[in-house]
């Protein structure tokens, strides 16, 4: 039986597909190291030392040789050969194993670099936690060597001429290695140019700066000094941006204020400028600000925001209207009140309004005119929108219509993050709702393309929301902690990035927090969809306040094919034994259409893949949940 190690992008063991699982984590270490170079003898002394470096020299080899045993063991019940022992010295027996990292530098030392990068999925034992000192010293020296010598074989065929696409595609595998690797910066400046498009190139040399500024705080060499000064020679080609790009733009004409009292006028300002600050947050928006002498800027926007301000009895009152410069159509129209006294509280409440709302009408409008075009038309930012009106759908066939909006959009810009954002979304969808039996593949997808969007824009709290649910389904709970806080750091007005972020917090096991989330989130968007309420719903369910997120899962019962098995815990857990059954054989019906396809599963199935597809991280929560779906009738594992 084949068994395939890869050490790329973390640790995995698998005999013909069929995961192994290791009982320790120093077990796993040795494995690593001794898969690294397979067949390559290791002498007792130094794994023992990599390994147990406190332990006296008898009692260190007396663990590896535990370890050792443990690892023949898994490897003989899958019908492999393990390691093997000669003298003083260990090996990885290389008959009928595969290890990724020794393929990888027979392919660099065949000249064969495409198969390299394709072997390169991530460093050498990514995410793999501590063991010891020695031993995480020797992972981080071995990921440093690997990297030199993939980059040292970039580095020469990025400096022999290529094709576009083979030049992107080997800069983008030296930039995932490290980020601070200039030749692959500079290589993909030069392509931009070669297309036409400087602005891009002159983004490319930004984000360059910035990743040198990050990893090793200095200033782009002279070399792409020079290639940036080569690209802002051509003005006429800097002062247009390419229409591939385009984004709406929004100009907030400055407030009127009706008020003869003059003291009024610091409140308007600075609410006008509040409000620009919130809307400035959504990547998807251009915001401009037009005063006297530049009028101009307002006619050329997309679209006006007209606000007033108005004082009288101790009140203010703010009156805020959206409209389409093309049409003069209003799409929007609010007015906020409040008490004078309490103006500061007045100004943060009106301008998390205004923003969390405009950014809604304006998808919504653009969305509109988009579905009016062609999609082989239309900009990435409206291939973004169309492809997520598909994902709504919840259908395995319309994430397949999603998908390819999104591939057309990163044909037209390989860094429009939304688009990778998109796609890790589509295979999500599978991935927790439609291809039970795809887990493995769906995941993999997911996750690459959530990360490879958040590496295109790190400021997109969009990208940075998606990642963090991924890493919740991953059981990465801390990783995912941080990324769910930075898309809330970087945009705290965005309804739909909150009410994500509210069921993220849920299953954190952090209700309040996410309560407080979901219920900004609503109230941003009053005409919310329907999926909003399960996320709200799962934050009192592991607050142990049932009745309160039945009522809010009641009324979309089936929006979710999980839905119903909450609200038959919740049922249970309230006492309707009657109405908890009946929600679990509907949830049951559900699943057997929608997950199985129709297919058999064992009695303790459906139970089995709501806790797989909830991340709870308490485990208190896991068990009240398990208690409710015992009590509706629910063979549970």
């Amino acid at each position: 039986m084949a068994v395939e190690i890869r050490l790329l992008g973390g640790l995995e063991v698998a005999a013909d597909g069929r995961p192994l699982a290791l009982p320790t984590r120093k077990t796993e270490a040795l494995l690593a190291r001794l898969a690294l170079r397979p067949g390559v003898p290791v002498a007792r002394a130094e794994l023992a030392a990599l390994l147990w470096p406190d332990r006296p020299d008898a009692q260190g080899r007396g663990s590896l040789r535990q370890a050792l045993a443990s690892i023949r063991r898994v490897f003989e019940e899958a019908g492999a050969r393990g390691p093997s022992a000669g003298g003083d010295a260990v090996a990885l027996d290389t008959r009928g194993v595969s290890v990724d990292v020794a393929r990888l530098e027979t392919a660099l030392s065949r000249g064969v670099l495409a198969e390299a990068i394709a072997l390169h999925r991530g460093p050498f034992l990514a995410g793999f936690p501590p063991v010891e000192d020695t031993f995480d010293a020797w992972v981080d020296g071995e990921r440093a060597a690997l990297g030199r010598r993939l980059l040292a074989a970039i580095r020469g065929a990025l400096a022999s001429d290529g094709a576009e696409p083979d030049v992107l595609a080997l800069a983008d595998a030296a930039l995932s290695i490290d980020p601070a690797f200039e030749e692959g910066w500079r290589a993909r400046m030069r392509v931009l140019v070669a297309r036409g498009d400087r602005a891009g190139a002159l983004r490319e040399y930004e984000r360059c700066r910035e990743a040198l500024r990050r990893e090793l705080s200095v200033a782009p060499a002279p070399a792409t000094e020079s290639l940036r000064r080569e690209i802002v020679g051509d003005a006429a080609a800097r002062a247009t941006a390419p229409e591939t790009t385009r984004t709406p733009t929004l100009a907030v004409l400055p407030f009127e204020i009706l008020s003869a009292d003059p003291a009024h006028e610091p409140f308007a300002r600075g609410l006008e400028e509040d409000v620009i600050g919130a809307l400035s947050r959504f990547r998807t928006l251009r915001v401009v600000a037009p005063r006297s002498g530049r009028r101009e800027v307002a006619a050329e926007a997309d679209y006006h925001l007209v606000a007033s301000v108005r004082a009288a009895g101790g009140r203010l009152r703010v009156a805020a209207r959206l409209a389409a410069v093309a049409t003069d159509a209003q799409l929007w129209a609010e007015r906020f009140e409040g008490d004078l006294a309490d103006s500061f509280a007045l100004q943060d409440r009106v301008a998390q309004g205004v923003a969390g709302a405009l950014s809604l009408r304006i998808d919504e409008a653009e969305l509109r005119a988009a579905s009016l075009r062609p999609p082989e038309s239309l900009a990435p930012h409206a291939l973004w929108l169309r492809g997520m009106q598909w994902l709504r759908r919840g259908t395995p066939e319309a994430d397949l219509e999603a998908r390819q909006l999104f591939e057309q959009a990163l044909a037209l810009d390989r860094d429009y993050a939304r688009a990778w954002a998109g796609l890790s979304l589509s295979y999500f969808n599978d991935w927790s709702c439609a291809a039970w039996e795809r887990w493995d593949e769906t995941e993999r997808k997911a996750f690459e393309h959530a990360a490879e969007a958040t590496r295109r824009d790190p400021q997109d709290p969009v990208t940075q929301c998606i990642l963090g649910r991924i890493l919740l389904y991953r059981r990465e709970f801390e990783r995912a902690a941080e990324h769910l806080a930075r898309a809330h750091a970087l945009n705290p007005n965005e309804p739909d990035v909150l009410a994500h972020l509210s069921l993220g917090h849920a299953y954190l096991g952090e209700p309040e927090r996410g309560l407080a989330l979901g219920e900004t989130a609503r109230r941003l968007n009053p005409t919310a969809p329907d999926w909003y309420l399960p996320c709200v719903a799962a934050n009192y369910l592991v607050a142990r306040r049932p009745r309160e997120g039945l009522e809010l899962l009641a009324r979309a019962p089936d929006g979710h094919v999980d839905t119903r098995a909450f609200m038959a815990a919740a049922r249970a857990h309230l006492g309707d034994s009657a109405g908890a059954r009946e929600d679990a054989r509907r949830f049951v019906e559900r699943f057997r259409a929608g997950i199985v396809k129709g297919k058999p599963f064992a009695a303790d199935e459906p139970v089995r893949w709501v806790l797989h597809v909830n991340p709870l991280r308490r485990a208190g929560d896991r068990e009240w949940l398990v208690e409710g779906l015992a009590r509706a009738g629910l063979p549970v594992p």
